[in-house]
């Protein structure tokens, strides 16, 4: 599944742990990331940019900076930063675009962040490549907790921010793209200039879709006996993508307070939902399910045979989940 900051990892693949701090840091004292018996010394996605005295335009949109910064491509998708002020005091924007010494933000700076002397624009990404020879090579799932330990800025207590890793032979993925969702919905042209990408919300909606197939395919026992999950699930499934495409639509109109297409979207990919059975049943979502390839033996195929007719009741039809009739045995959960 992509994400922004991914916490999947392919067995044998080079992959980038990226992690968004939520509070300035003191870069200096470095970020350390762990994962099991795994280490590395985090790196800022773009160094730290000085901002000059006065150093914003009348509206307080624009920052000057006193050297251009190098920003990578595709860099502002990961846009959160902090503006700290020569007073120690701290702000929380997103840039949009960097233009030379420019840098356009979303919103304005509130009026209280004076920049009466010299300020920092500290962006939150930060990075760390983990080799393959460090991503664990499990024929099955396997879960670590990550851990990363970092000094806030104007202080000398660490903090940590945690969470778990998951390794797996395939990445479920739907494909979906900006491109794509913009092809299928001409409407969607036109981006909002504080949001430059759709990929965020592409990626939120995936994230939505996802916890509903990890849901409704957790009855199964793979061969190892762990239950099955998102990752065990035939990736590329074109019928999952129009799920996808319809849930992301849903949310951009949302946004764009377009509340009765949002709501059209939502029924086209979930179809309606029954006061006594909370989940949807019907729509492109349950004909996607029905059936659904899930990678039993986990060997990175779905074989011949690896397939489940998942069948899903109607509206008003009480049901504790999912009902399957598979093609081959499967172990199921009591």
């Amino acid at each position: 599944m992509s994400t922004l900051y991914p916490r999947t990892f392919r067995v044998g693949s080079t992959s980038s742990f990226g992690w968004a701090a939520t509070e300035p840091v003191q870069a200096d004292l470095g970020v350390a990331l762990t994962i099991g018996g795994f280490a590395a010394a985090m790196a800022q996605g773009v160094a730290d940019v000085g901002i000059a005295a006065g150093g914003v335009n009348t509206d307080r949109t624009v920052l000057t900076a006193s050297i251009a910064p190098v920003i990578p491509d595709n860099f502002l998708r990961f846009g959160d930063a902090f503006l700290i002020t020569a007073e120690g005091y701290s702000v929380p924007v997103r840039v949009l675009r960097v233009d030379g010494t420019a840098i356009l933000l979303s919103n304005p700076l509130p009026l209280d962040a004076a920049l009466t002397g010299p300020s920092t624009l500290q962006f939150a990404a930060w990075f760390a490549t983990i080799g393959p020879a460090n991503v664990t090579a499990a024929v099955d799932y396997q879960g670590a907790e990550w851990s990363i330990a970092y000094t806030p800025h104007a202080t000398l207590n660490l903090a940590y921010a945690q969470g778990l890793v998951k390794v797996v032979r395939v990445i479920w993925q739907t494909g979906l793209d900006t491109a794509l969702l913009i092809r299928t919905f001409p409407q969607f042209q036109n981006v909002d200039h504080r949001n430059p990408s759709y990929q965020p919300i592409i990626d939120a909606a995936a994230q939505e879709l996802a916890m509903r197939i990890d849901t409704d395919v957790a009855s199964f026992v793979t061969t190892s006996g762990e239950r099955a999950t998102i990752d065990d699930v035939q990736s590329q499934n074109s019928a999952l993508l129009q799920v996808h495409l319809y849930l992301t639509a849903a949310r951009v109109s949302y946004n764009r307070s377009d509340f009765l297409a949002s709501e059209g979207h939502i029924t086209k990919a979930f179809g309606t939902e029954s006061n006594v059975d909370l989940r949807r049943k019907t729509g492109l979502y349950a004909d996607a399910m029905r059936p659904i390839w899930i990678d039993l033996d986990r060997d990175g195929v779905v074989d011949d045979g690896e397939v489940e007719t998942i069948t899903g009741p109607g509206p008003g039809f009480t049901s504790g989940g999912f009902s399957s009739t598979p093609r081959v045995t499967v172990a199921r959960q009591r």
